[in-house]
């Protein structure tokens, strides 16, 4: 048994991101986490032969970075979407078609485009996600003034409010 290219495992973690990302629906999760079995299975069909245990792998290291970047236009649930659209609204606007049928048709292209747009915010909201978690934390600390003063012959600790009033005005008037 020879071992993998670089090439070859760089295409079937691409692979395995295209199922994660684009047709989830097609994979079965357990406790959340996708199927390493069920993702070998499609993989497979896909003409990639891995077993379940690479793909465990490819998993816990992560496919992230071989994610392709979601075009609304490239993607194929988008495109599938958009056709099953066309059709319904030549059927919707035959004039040869019986009205219950142009009524059914109406009815599915609704559904469609609610579908589709529900689609197109999640790809939005992803792409969101990975910007929110690529940009830097910054943790901005306000440290107050200190106002607690303490007098040197006694040892008397007091808060001294007016003097920090004092310095506030100082500085809005420069």
């Amino acid at each position: 048994m020879s071992r993998r290219t670089k090439d070859e495992i760089y295409q079937i973690k691409k692979e395995i991101a295209d199922l994660l990302y684009n047709n989830k629906d097609e994979i079965k999760f357990v406790n959340g986490q996708p199927s390493p079995t069920q993702l070998s299975k499609l993989l497979k069909e896909r003409g990639y032969d891995v077993t379940r245990q690479s793909v465990a792998k490819f998993l816990e290291e992560g496919v992230e970075k071989y994610r392709q970047a979601l075009l609304v236009e490239d993607n194929q649930k988008v495109r599938d979407i958009k056709e099953a659209m066309k059709v319904q609204k030549e059927i919707w606007n035959g004039e040869v078609n019986k009205p219950s049928d142009r009524t059914k048709a109406a009815n599915s292209w609704r559904s469609l485009h609610k579908q589709l747009m529900e689609y197109e915010q999640q790809i939005v909201e992803a792409k969101l996600k990975r910007a929110e978690v690529s940009k830097p934390n910054y943790l901005i600390k306000i440290q107050p003034p200190n106002i607690l003063k303490k007098c040197p012959k006694c040892g008397h600790e007091w808060y001294d409010m007016e003097d920090h009033k004092k310095k506030e005005d100082e500085e809005d008037g420069n």
